[in-house]
């Protein structure tokens, strides 16, 4: 029997929670950028291609659920797939492709029940680990009964082709997966708000034993480790009479031996008229920590990305913004830091196509020594229908995945 590296899970109670495009038209342009943001020249993507590994049939209900949260050699990426489109899918499997060489390649296809999304994957050498909602055999019946997102949390565990089979691990209500994260010494961890507890949890992937200690009470937790460093972010909610107003904070443990520190106020309206949402974190090549996250004004409803910069163990800028749209968030913004010193920005907006259709804004801005770039939107021509997925991989290139309004997913990059 093959000897697994030890899996260290870590998650967390959730709380109350005009500008031409990169490869396509300006008509999904819809928001407003601050006149202080002009900074560097952005990567300019390749055309998209058509993923063609993915079976498409029709009616289509394939997208894919999440792409490498690390820098690794090549491309994975996890791919919903329905097992009965006759009607509105309940069935679905999930095919994991692999990118190398210029060629997609099917490694395994997961069978399950549940949405396989959100979930999160991370590749270290040829081990690879995912974990993705879903329901289990037995809570089948009251999934489709009561329309209920997911039941557990599933891990599967790959090395190379050779896949094991998916097991459940952890209650779930169909909250995001925040990435996987791995330690100097091979832990792989994760944060993670759980339905009715609030638990540390250790154990081996193939293992039996469980130990748990509560850790807190947050929503929208997003962690990153850095070496021996360890960094996280989330929101904690402020009920008042007329608004929830959300406080962005951020929680550090330093070094090898280091402890966790106290949490520092990352944004606060003391006013309550705004709120932090959906914070996300990077490390870039100097070791300044940066965050983005939303500002939401409870009058107007504008959403405002915001981003703050703390250099190597020093104080934080005050937020500044960065773009503004009156349609509501789409995807947790996803931060990027590359080897050159780049930060690489990717967000999105619900907004609505020209016939009326829902469809999602997809923006792409770059960040170097202290100045982002102007926001650009991404594919507007493709009509993008889901949160685009992107990834730096060991080589400093940058993939994005999306899918289109026609049903079929993308694949571009940028060098």
């Amino acid at each position: 029997m093959r000897k697994i590296k030890p899996l260290r899970l870590v998650y967390l109670l959730s709380g109350v929670l005009s500008i031409s495009s990169i490869g396509c038209g300006n008509d999904a342009f819809s928001g407003d950028v601050p006149p202080s943001v002009s900074g560097p020249a952005l990567r300019v993507f390749s055309a998209p291609s058509v993923i063609s590994a993915i079976p498409y049939r029709d009616p289509s209900w394939f997208f894919p659920t999440c792409i490498n949260s690390n820098r690794a050699r090549g491309l994975d990426v996890l791919v919903r797939v329905p097992l009965d489109t006759l009607y509105v899918p309940k069935d679905y499997g999930s095919l994991y492709l692999r990118y190398e060489s210029g060629r997609w390649n099917p490694v395994h296809f997961f069978y399950g029940r549940g949405s396989f999304y959100p979930c999160t994957l991370r590749r270290d050498g040829s081990t690879v680990n995912i974990l993705w909602n879903g329901v289990k055999e037995a809570e089948y019946a009251d999934w489709v009964d009561r329309r209920v997102r997911a039941t557990n949390v599933f891990h599967a565990n790959c090395q190379g082709p050779d896949c094991g089979d998916p097991r459940p691990i952890l209650p779930t209500q169909g909250s995001f997966l925040p990435e996987l994260q791995s330690d100097e010494i091979g832990d792989i961890s994760f944060v993670y708000m759980a339905p009715n507890t609030t638990e540390e949890v250790y154990t081996d992937i193939s293992g039996n034993e469980w130990e748990g200690k509560q850790v807190g009470i947050q929503s929208s937790p997003r962690k990153l480790v850095v070496g021996n460093d360890e960094y996280l972010t989330y929101v904690s909610v402020s009920i008042e009479p007329r608004f929830i107003s959300n406080v962005v904070f951020f929680h550090a443990r330093e070094g090898p031996r280091g402890d966790w520190g106290r949490p520092e106020v990352l944004y606060q309206d003391e006013d309550k008229k705004t709120g932090g949402n959906f914070p996300t974190i990077a490390v870039d090549a100097s070791g300044s920590v940066h965050v983005l996250f939303y500002r939401t004004d409870n009058d107007s409803g504008v959403w405002t990305l915001m981003h703050t910069q703390r250099k190597a163990r020093g104080r934080w800028t005050e937020p500044d913004s960065l773009y503004s749209d009156r349609f509501i968030a789409s995807m947790i913004p996803t931060l990027l830091a590359d080897e050159r010193g780049y930060l690489h920005a990717f967000w999105g907006h619900s907004t609505a196509l020209s016939d009326g259709s829902p469809g999602t804004a997809a923006y792409y801005a770059s960040w170097f020594d202290g100045a982002w770039a102007k926001p650009l939107p991404l594919f507007a021509e493709y009509d993008v229908s889901a949160p685009v997925l992107a990834a730096l991989d060991d080589e400093d290139v940058l993939h994005l995945i999306f899918t289109a309004a026609n049903q079929r997913s993308y694949h571009a990059i940028a060098r």
